[in-house]
């Protein structure tokens, strides 16, 4: 009698380990040599607030981290993963003929911005990572220490191509950050570009086709981040198709509003391999 076995294998890639980093000032792991600081010089002088923008410097860029970099999870900037994010607009202090009387300091209160932009505080400034500008629902107003400070700007995987907030510089109470009469307030309007996150790209070449399909495929098991454009927090696998088909046809800065494209379908997550493995055996009746 033959007797067949089929053994089914389960293979799966080898998982890797994303490297950690730390934010640099040009977005991305651009640092200040290549994106130099954009100030925001503020004088108080005679009783009034102006604020001036250093416009020699270009206007500073959202960037991505690439593919295979995160920032630790658990760190100060876990919450800026799979942002776009830039910290080269520094509130600097400029000239003074005179101290905010007592009680009361200069504040800058957030008057508008783009949806999705998010501020985050650095130092000087404490604790490092505080949600500003009405972040995560906290206030609008931010007590400025008087000193140099470059807050981190950042938009989760951005889809525009431009973002904007505007700030109102002035005297305000040190106790509640409302202003106190009889000094004039300044405004600045900080304009950002934006190198997005396009959910499915992930070859990175700004367009989601099926080579990103054929990526995804053979990244699958591997650790979050392995992809560049993936938001997701889990290892590559459905919810990574799904952003791709679900994006399929879009390029950066548009959305695929109506996916009229047939699109491939997965395989199973893992490799499944049939081995049928054939067993002669002597299956005679001992005797007697």
């Amino acid at each position: 009698m033959y007797r067949f076995v089929t053994t089914i294998l389960l293979l799966q890639p080898a998982w890797g380990i994303a490297a950690y980093v730390n934010p640099t000032m040009g977005g991305g792991q651009i640092t200040q040599g290549a994106a130099g600081m954009k100030h925001a010089d503020i004088s108080f002088l005679g009783g009034a607030i102006s604020v001036v923008l250093d416009e020699t410097v270009p206007t500073p860029v959202l960037r991505p981290l690439e593919a295979g970099l995160q920032f630790d999870p658990d760190g100060v900037w876990g919450m800026i993963n799979h942002h776009a994010y830039n910290f080269q607009y520094g509130w600097n202090p400029s000239v003074f003929d005179a101290y905010p009387p007592p009680g009361a300091w200069l504040w800058i209160e957030q008057l508008g911005a783009s949806p999705g932009l998010k501020t985050y505080q650095q130092p000087p400034a404490e604790p490092t990572g505080l949600p500003i500008f009405g972040t995560e629902g906290s206030s609008p107003r931010w007590r400025w220490s008087g000193e140099m400070t470059h807050n981190v700007y950042a938009v989760e995987a951005p889809r525009d191509s431009s973002y904007y907030a505007t700030y109102r510089v002035y005297i305000g109470y040190d106790a509640t950050g409302d202003p106190v009469s009889g000094y004039q307030p300044a405004e600045v309007t900080f304009n950002f570009t934006a190198e997005g996150l396009l959910p499915g790209d992930y070859n990175a070449d700004g367009a989601v086709r099926a080579a990103d399909y054929t990526l995804w495929r053979d990244n699958v098991g591997q650790p979050a981040g392995a992809l560049p454009n993936d938001p997701h927090e889990s290892p590559i696998g459905a919810q990574q198709y799904a952003a791709w088909r679900e994006n399929y046809g879009a390029s950066a800065h548009t959305t695929a509003e109506v996916n009229t494209v047939s699109t491939p379908e997965p395989g199973a997550s893992i490799l499944i391999v049939l081995s049928a493995l054939m067993f002669f055996v002597d299956a005679r009746r001992p005797n007697g």
